[in-house]
Formats: C-alpha cells, sequence, structure tokens
C-alpha cells in the first residue's frame, strides 16, 4: 500500500517571489483596489503599535529574508524525503475554473497537466515582477498521478464527500498558481508527479467549513493508506495565512489549533473573516487533517506587512514529521 511519509505547509504569495521595493509597489495597488476599502483598513482598531516600524525598508528586508530562508527549509524538507507523488491541496482562482463553475472540492486525474504563461498585460506591475514563481515564459507539461486521482475521487465520494473529477485539462487553461508555486519554488529541479485537490475556499456559498475541511483530511489520507501501490506519497497545504487584511492574532490562533489538533477550535473559526486570500487556511486545515498521525512544526510565521492600513500577508510555513 502507499505510504503518506510527511507534510509541508506555505505561504504563496507574490510577495514571495518579490524584494521588498515590488512590496511598495504593491501597496500602491491596495490603496485603490476595488477588492475592499483601504479606508476601513486605515481605521481598523487592531493595527499593531509598531506597524510604522515594520514598514521601513530594513525591516522589509528582514521579513523578505527570513521568508526565502523558510522556503529553502521546506525545500530541504522536500529533498531529505524524496517523494514519489506529491498530493498538493490548493485553490483555483479562475485559472482551470470559470466563475460560472466553481466546484466545492474537485480533483484532476489526468496522466499531465500544463504549466501555461497567463498574459501579462493586465496584471499589476507588482503582480508582473513575481509571475516567474508561478507561470514562466513558455507551456511546461508536468506529470500528474491520474490513478491515485482517481483513487482519491472514489474513495472521498464513498466517504460521504461530493467529488468533482477532472479528466482532463479544458483548452487554454492553466493548472492554478497555488500548485505551479509549489512546484517552481520547493520541487523545482527535483519533480515529482502531483495530485491537485482543488478546494473552493473562497467563493462563501460553497465553500467547505472548517470542520469539514478537516474532515476532508482525514479522508484523503485513508484513501492514500487504501492505495494499491508502494508510493511514497507527500501531502502539501499551500496558500494563506491571512492577506489582503494580516490578521495576526487569526493566524496565530489557526497556527496554535492546528499544531495542537484542536478540531474544536478551527471549528469555531470566524467564517467571515475566511474571505478574499485567508478563505486559503481551508487548505492548511485540510493538509493538517490528513497528517493528524504526524507532528507539526511551524518553521516560521512572517508578518509581511506592505502598507499604513495593515495590508499585506502572514506567511506561514510548516512541516509535520513522524510522531
Amino acid at each position: 500500500m502507499a505510504k503518506c511519509i510527511g507534510g509541508i505547509a506555505t505561504s504563496h504569495s507574490p510577495q514571495l517571489n518579490t524584494v521588498p521595493e515590488v512590496w511598495l509597489q504593491r501597496a500602491e495597488w491596495d490603496r485603490d483596489n476595488p477588492v475592499f476599502d483601504f479606508a476601513q483598513m486605515l481605521a481598523r482598531t487592531d493595527l499593531p503599535a509598531d506597524l510604522q516600524a515594520r514598514l521601513t525598508p530594513e525591516a522589509m528586508r528582514r521579513h523578505h529574508d527570513s521568508c526565502q530562508g523558510a522556503i529553502a527549509a521546506l525545500r530541504q524538507e522536500y529533498l531529505d524525503l524524496q517523494p514519489d507523488v506529491v498530493v498538493i491541496v490548493g485553490d483555483d482562482q479562475h485559472e482551470m475554473f470559470t466563475g460560472d463553475v466553481i466546484p466545492a472540492i474537485a480533483i484532476y486525474c489526468d496522466d499531465s497537466v500544463d504549466d501555461i504563461p497567463r498574459p501579462l498585460e493586465p496584471l499589476h506591475a507588482s503582480q508582473r515582477a513575481g509571475e516567474w514563481a508561478y507561470h514562466g515564459p513558455t507551456t511546461v507539461t508536468r506529470p500528474t498521478h491520474g490513478a491515485l486521482g482517481r483513487h482519491l475521487v472514489g474513495s472521498l465520494t464513498r466517504s460521504g464527500f461530493d467529488i468533482t473529477q477532472i479528466r482532463s485539462q479544458p483548452a487554454g487553461k492553466t493548472i492554478g498558481h497555488a500548485f505551479t508555486f509549489v512546484q517552481r519554488r520547493i520541487m523545482a529541479d527535483r519533480m515529482a508527479p502531483i495530485v491537485p485537490v482543488m478546494v473552493n475556499t473562497d467563493h462563501t456559498l460553497n465553500s467547505p467549513r472548517p470542520q469539514r475541511c478537516w474532515e476532508l483530511g482525514r479522508a484523503i489520507r485513508r484513501a492514500i493508506d487504501d492505495f494499491p501501490g508502494d508510493e511514497r506519497v507527500l501531502i502539501v497545504g499551500s496558500g494563506g495565512l491571512s492577506h489582503f487584511k494580516l490578521d495576526e492574532p487569526l493566524d496565530r490562533s489557526v497556527l496554535e489549533a492546528l499544531a495542537a489538533q484542536d478540531v474544536e477550535a478551527l471549528a469555531k473559526l470566524p467564517e467571515e473573516e475566511l474571505v478574499l486570500g485567508t478563505s486559503e487556511i481551508r487548505n492548511w486545515i485540510i493538509a493538517a487533517g490528513a497528517l493528524e498521525n504526524f507532528t507539526m512544526s511551524i518553521v516560521d510565521y512572517v508578518t509581511a506587512y506592505r502598507s499604513e492600513g495593515g495590508t499585506g500577508c502572514g506567511m506561514g510555513f510548516a512541516h509535520w514529521r513522524p510522531s
């Protein structure tokens, strides 16, 4: 039978792929972003008292360097484990899906997938600078483990989850950056087949509740353990933590609950806060549920603020090793 050998989780924000000078460009974009009201951000009562000190060039450089060190540590963890397959739990942001079709949970079941460059012109300058870590200048075809993907679909369905099966890649649609970030920044030149598990984290009408995410992770693990092969499987949670609104207390409460396997605390997370990028915390919960017999360690947590309104990203990095 297949064997789960461990897990990692990582943020995948564009800030991870750019220097602090570009973070300031991103802050300019924040001030006019129609997705949220920047004036409300400025009026927040929970902004840290030392926020201005965290926005200096020196502080941003320290935060940048800490993030790069954490990514390097996760890459070393991956290289040490040498998995045969990597199950990546991430979200699709109108990359393979259209806005008209948004499955709650989907699993890609073909034997390869294309990483397709997206047009740069519509992107903000701060996004274009970090695009190298999501998509390259040309299409790249990479292996996926279709047999394990199909096995997950059947097993999860029998466990009571309604799963969308993606049997082939829609024409012209790329695999999402939640998955390519892991390939490009963690796996790099030691590529293993992946199984993309796509979770609707942000469209709240049919996004899984936090406790359901934990249950999904446990069911994924049971399915991996029942897979008739000798593959060594790594599980990855991709995304988060809080952003665009950086919420340090929320992030720390999530990390503490995940490390303690406190499902009751996770179930009580304020779902009105699990929106936009913060919604990707769900991917961490799923990974943790799948790894509940492993020990979670926080590699680093970095409050990468980029504006006076407290926008930025709570950068989380963690791994799970045998207890």
